[in-house]
């Protein structure tokens, strides 16, 4: 199984929806899919051809790695390739659930990062996972989430406000933990930014609390400046 079989699995193994999904024509194909790299017997064409769909548009153009494995996309890819309005989202599955979670509040039922990132170690260790973190949702950034398992869990992060995007395996008890630090930061007053470079840059924070309070503050961060668990808890607290 790929990264992309499960997500697809987690959100109910449909047909390719959407405005762009609708288009598609599968065919034969023998060999892997071109994006995920899933033995296929049929797919959808990755480069249109004359009076066929295919997956390739400016979006993907020129990102290679989409297209190195074969010619076609397997059911899984095309799903997602088939309706970016929904699959640029960040998005989450543990085992055979899938969930596209929000940041700051919930929407339509979708529930928050830091609500449903618990699921993670409510599964077995074994069970299957994998998903898209991010502050800036792109359609290319599904591709390359990874297989992962919930004792040994993993995400791709795309946060170009801290500079980071790739895979990454993360410790979800010690993002609890950062998560705590930095909720009380900001109770107190603290950005995110600062929360997560380091709370002495905030002049008018530290002229509000004093050197004390805000020394305090800093204690609890410093041991998990520099991890990938407080760029999760940065983002999502």
């Amino acid at each position: 199984m790929t990264a992309a079989e499960l997500m697809w699995r987690g959100f109910g193994s449909r047909s390719p929806e959407g405005k762009t999904g609708s288009q598609y024509q599968f065919e034969p194909a023998a060999g892997r899919c071109c994006t995920c790299g899933a033995e296929i017997a049929e797919g959808v064409p990755f480069a249109p051809r004359r009076g066929v769909a295919g997956i390739d548009n400016d979006t993907f153009s020129g990102h290679g790695e989409f297209a190195r494995w074969g010619t076609h996309a397997c059911r899984a890819c095309a799903w997602f390739y088939g309706d970016p309005k929904r699959t640029h989202r960040g998005c989450l599955v543990v085992g055979d659930r899938g969930w596209w979670p929000t940041i700051a509040q919930e929407i339509e039922g979708r529930p928050r990062w830091r609500h449903v990132l618990g699921e993670i170690g409510r599964a077995g260790g074994d069970a299957p996972m994998t998903g898209v973190l991010t502050s800036d949702p792109k359609p290319r950034l599904w591709p390359r989430a990874q297989l992962a398992t919930c004792g040994a869990p993993g995400l791709y992060l795309h946060v170009p406000d801290y500079d980071v995007s790739g895979w990454t395996i993360f410790d979800l008890r010690r993002v609890e933990r950062a998560i705590a630090a930095v909720d009380d930061a900001i109770a107190a007053g603290a950005t995110k930014r600062a929360a997560f470079y380091g709370l002495w840059l905030q002049a008018q924070l530290v002229d509000r609390l004093g050197l004390a309070a805000t020394a305090a503050l800093e204690a609890a961060l410093a041991p998990h400046r520099g991890s990938v668990e407080l760029t999760i808890a940065v983002l999502i607290a």
